[in-house]
């Protein structure tokens, strides 16, 4: 009977960001999608509780060391993994890979990009790099993360949520050539000739900071289907959780 499967899901997170970044998002799936048995979350190395760990100059790089953790969790025919912007890239090569794809059952990937289907303006706006500037330099963690969400949102989060961004960024420092190494790599990515799993692509009509158009061309490279949030940014699962969430059972139960 379709629904009847439940599904692991192990979330992705992307740019100088770390798993608490999705915040509320985790509680979302396993609250509101019954099929939905564990949220995990990885971080990208050089970041988060993967601080201390040498950020890698490659999405090759960052999805070995993603997939070496992976290993340490629960076997399971049926996970699902979700990602955002930079996390997708490596979604992407992990899909490409025949022997690590098997390992999961279906993807989501979430406004994210590669340089073979776009300009590096389309990549990143400079509109976006400016901000990003700015963010780096300042030293309060609330008015860096005022400056992150007046380019990852098209509406601007509570003043809850950006205390709350906050304090993860207290406990987790962004290194900045950690940061450096992300942005490097995910200039070079170019995605693979092949997914070996069912994909569904996301994006939102207003990201200002990697154009709507990438994830676009990425779903016509792969055939795969394109979903599009008709008002949200670049930070989906902060702006509209719901919404996601509504589509990402709906690809669920596609799978069964």
């Amino acid at each position: 009977m379709p629904g009847t499967n439940k599904y692991n899901i192990l979330l992705l997170r992307g740019l100088g960001r770390t798993s608490a970044h999705w915040l509320d998002f985790p509680e979302h799936l396993k609250n509101n999608l019954s099929m939905v048995n564990e949220v995990k979350c990885i971080d990208l190395p050089g970041f988060g509780h993967e601080s201390d760990e040498a950020s890698p100059l490659t999405i090759k790089g960052i999805t070995d060391f993603v997939f070496s953790k992976f290993e340490l969790l629960p076997t399971s025919p049926n996970w699902i993994t979700i990602s955002v912007s930079l996390g997708g890239m490596v979604n992407m090569h992990w899909l490409s890979d025949t022997e690590r794809s098997a390992h999961i059952k279906g993807s989501i990937i979430i406004n994210s990009s590669s340089s073979d289907i776009a300009h590096p303006f389309e990549r990143a706006s400079i509109k976006s790099l400016s901000k990003i500037i700015k963010a780096g330099i300042s030293r309060d963690n609330y008015v860096k993360e005022k400056h992150i969400a007046s380019f990852v949102n098209h509406q601007c989060p509570s003043e809850e949520t950006l205390k709350r961004l906050a304090k993860v960024n207290d406990q987790f420092p962004i290194k900045i050539p950690s940061f450096i190494k992300q942005l490097l790599a995910a200039s070079h990515f170019k995605s693979p000739q092949y997914l070996y799993r069912p994909t569904l692509f996301v994006r939102s009509k207003n990201d200002v900071m990697v154009n709507p158009v990438c994830s676009e061309r990425l779903a016509s490279k792969y055939n795969c289907q394109l979903e599009t949030h008709p008002s949200a940014g670049h930070d989906l699962p902060i702006e509209d959780p719901a919404w996601l969430v509504e589509k990402v059972g709906n690809f669920l139960r596609s799978l069964d």
